[in-house]
């Protein structure tokens, strides 16, 4: 069952690639009227892959997620499985990793969203703080 799925979703992944792309651009936008960035490369030649929608908020994670969860979007801490949480304490050490490790998020980019879901991701997104 699972190779037939993997089959179907194989023959389908330029389309679906299309898709995370389009929501990509989509809630990067939305994003825009935050204060909050986008995670990853920021460079203006780079093409995502549309696996995820990560961004690293000016405000606690957890609040976002909270945020989130009131509309029935899911969202979770990108990083909580890194090897930050060793070393979480040591600000000194990762001036530049620690911020993403305590307050990125993730939200759901999957190609199968209906618009009216593609709608709320965008106002959520734009209302995070």
């Amino acid at each position: 069952m699972n190779a037939a799925l993997g089959i179907i979703q194989l023959a389908t992944l330029e389309e679906q690639l299309a898709k995370r792309r389009e929501f990509y651009t989509l809630f990067s936008k939305a994003l825009l009227k935050t204060p909050n960035k986008l995670y990853g490369i920021g460079n203006i030649d780079f093409l995502s892959n549309g696996f995820g929608f990560c961004t690293v908020l000016d405000s606690r994670a957890e609040d976002a997620i909270k945020f989130a969860n009131k509309y029935q979007v899911s969202a979770r801490k990108t990083f909580a499985a890194s090897l930050a949480v060793e070393h979480n304490d040591r600000f000194d050490l990762f001036p530049n990793a620690l911020p993403p490790f305590l307050r990125a998020i993730s939200l759901p980019i999957y190609p199968f969203l209906k618009q009216s879901d593609v709608e709320l991701l965008m106002k959520v997104i734009s209302h995070l703080s």
